[in-house]
């Protein structure tokens, strides 16, 4: 895939951020370069933590959009209402409440985070461009309408990785448009403070047609990643950024001309391409569209290979031609998640969804695997068959090596 002159230029006049070389990794040798890989090789420690649940926080639909070193924040789709827990599961209070008027929200996309500090919450409806900064106290601290920084009013991704500062990532315009930024940088006060990559935006950057949402961390530098040019950039508060890794697919590989003629279509995701990333200790992970398998870049060498097999204990083992992932020789239900890593602590977050697994996955199979840590496959089992009727979120928390 083409990878667009502007943002290399861009990227080379910031010659504080060019500190290392730019790493190309061949997605489509690494897919044919298999290696077993089961969880055990990353995490040392798994434990449960069960969120309060009574009248005032039963979450119906739950959504787990944050943890930290102090708090927690879990979402209702439901409800449409934001709870915030603290670190031991201990109920707190409500954010917001579902409407259209100050502190309020409404719909299906909102997305949400905690600042550094965890002193604020965030939340933005990805589906138009409102931002809400609340206090712990659920008190409104800023709410705007960012509309004008973006040429869509759409907001793809949110996190907060520098002090006081949040970082979104607008959708790609509908139409050619001048003030594109692959990021926005405000300040809690929704203050824009910084750019990244602020260019004009000409016709082989408007496709949109597949979300572009990754913002990420490995615990000291933020990175985005540029799909459309197949490319991972490091960036910092004050806007620069640099290419760190770039993606190249031979076979079977969504180039722009594909993108365009394919604009609207569904079939587009049959071709393979890097679908979701983020680092974890020792690697880059990134889940791939079409064949469904997981490439692993390790950090030290960076040699790229794939991972993943069919799911076992399905109750309908048909599902196994569109289930795969690692094997979870760990706690046994598969498949384990480790999108959701918190590099500050050295932690992934599994919501464990009970009421769904009861009904898709075998559980006497799952009884008699062999892992590592099986009193916490046996209480996860137990909460299938046999849950409280004060159950509520569970999650599962993976202590990495």
């Amino acid at each position: 895939m083409l990878v667009t002159g502007v943002l290399f230029l861009c990227a080379c006049q910031n010659n504080i951020m060019n500190d290392k070389e730019v790493i190309d990794i061949n997605l489509t040798k690494a897919l044919n370069n298999y290696k077993d890989f089961p969880l055990s090789k990353l995490v040392k420690d798994v434990e449960i933590l069960e969120l309060e649940s009574n009248i005032d926080c039963y979450i119906k639909m739950p959504h787990f959009w944050y943890y930290g070193e102090k708090h927690l924040l879990v979402f209702d789709y439901r409800a449409n209402q934001l709870y915030l827990f603290d670190n031991s599961g201990k109920y707190i209070r409500k954010i917001g409440r579902p409407g259209k008027g100050p502190g309020e929200y409404t719909g299906m996309q909102l997305q949400g985070t905690m600042s550094k500090d965890e002193q604020h919450i965030i939340i933005t409806n990805s589906s138009a461009s409102i931002v809400i900064v609340f206090d712990l106290l659920g008190n409104v601290v800023a709410q705007k309408d960012l509309g004008e920084f973006f040429s869509a009013k759409y907001i793809q991704g949110i996190a907060c990785h520098f002090n006081g500062l949040i970082s979104l990532l607008p959708h790609r315009p509908w139409e050619p448009s001048e003030g594109f930024s692959s990021v926005v940088l405000f300040d809690m006060e929704l203050n824009k403070v910084a750019e990244v990559l602020p260019r004009a935006n000409d016709e082989s950057l408007v496709c949109n047609n597949i979300s572009h949402n990754s913002i990420f961390s490995d615990g000291k530098n933020s990175y985005f990643w540029e799909m459309y040019n197949d490319t991972v950039f490091r960036y910092s508060e004050d806007g620069k950024s640099a290419p760190r890794y770039r993606f190249v697919v031979d076979k079977n590989g969504l180039t722009h001309d594909i993108m365009f003629k394919q604009k609207w279509s569904r079939n587009i995701y049959d071709y393979t391409f890097p679908w979701i990333m983020n680092f974890i200790p020792g690697y880059l992970m990134v889940n791939m569209s079409g064949n469904k398998h997981t490439v692993m870049v390790d950090l030290k060498t960076n040699e790229a290979f794939s991972i993943g097999r069919k799911t076992t204990c399905l109750l309908d083992m048909d599902q196994t031609k569109i289930w795969d992932c690692m094997e979870n020789d760990v706690f046994g239900f598969e498949a384990p998640r480790l999108f959701m890593y918190i590099p500050d602590q050295k932690i992934c977050v599994q919501p464990f969804e009970w009421s769904r697994n009861s009904e898709m996955k075998d559980l006497d199979c799952i009884k008699n695997l062999d892992v590592t840590h099986p009193k916490v496959r046996d209480k996860l089992v137990e909460y299938c068959e046999n849950p409280s009727e004060d159950l509520g979120v569970v999650l599962v928390l993976m202590h990495m090596l």
